[in-house]
């Protein structure tokens, strides 16, 4: 028996984990992209039109 079928439990654990990392990461990732685009928002509209939003 191999390790993968001794310990079922543990690789599924191990995976869910990674999954839920994953998800928390692009949120968090999502997250700070919004906010950047509610500031260039909340800038008088001059300012946004002569800035270039760091890309």
């Amino acid at each position: 028996m191999g390790f993968l079928e001794r310990h079922a439990e543990y690789v599924v654990l191990w995976v869910t984990l990674v999954v839920w990392l994953g998800i928390a990461a692009s949120l968090l990732w999502m997250e700070r992209r919004l906010r950047r685009v509610e500031q260039q928002m909340e800038r008088p509209r001059e300012q946004r039109r002569f800035s270039s939003g760091g890309q």
